[in-house]
């Protein structure tokens, strides 16, 4: 007798069970760029040291990996909520400075502002979308899982929707 499976298999990980990422990062000792990749991706991520380290100019490096990932989960965490609380929104763009400092020993973030700039097409939905961007803030497992406290400066516009074709 089989065992019957759930419809949608996302819906029984999303109820407890773990998710992993794997990534592997691959550098040499003679060149200042690595790359870094994953199963299923078709470009691998070329990046380096910043300059200040001695790296290369116009590369991604590591420092650079952490702000986009938290820029890019705050914004995708949005839009998730804003889909499930029926706010409409033109665009969400998220900028995002960390600081790096010495601490005891070592170097680490101890501070990101994360500017949230959200286009609105209606001023009566600007407290819903108050509420939203604090709930992305606390939703987003990138900002729970830094050390470094993340600060939300919101910037809520209302502009006009983009013409239909």
């Amino acid at each position: 007798m089989s065992q019957a499976q759930p419809q949608d298999p996302n819906q029984e990980r999303q109820h407890g069970q773990v998710f992993t990422y794997k990534v592997s990062a691959h550098q040499s000792e003679v060149y200042n760029r690595g790359t870094v990749e994953t199963d299923g991706f078709r470009q691998c991520l070329t990046f380096s040291q910043p300059p200040e380290f001695r790296g290369d100019a116009g590369f991604w490096s590591p420092e650079h990996l952490v702000a986009a990932a938290l820029a890019s989960c705050f914004v995708a965490s949005f839009r998730g909520i804003a889909q499930k609380s029926s706010l409409h929104f033109l665009r969400i763009e998220a900028e995002v400075e960390g600081r790096l400092e010495r601490v005891g020993s070592g170097l680490e973030f101890t501070h990101f502002v994360l500017r949230a700039q959200l286009a609105l097409t209606d001023a009566a939905d600007e407290a819903k979308a108050v509420r939203i961007l604090h709930k992305a803030e606390q939703a987003c497992l990138i900002a729970r899982s830094l050390k470094a406290k993340v600060e939300v400066k919101p910037d809520i516009r209302v502009e006009a929707p983009l013409p239909s074709f």
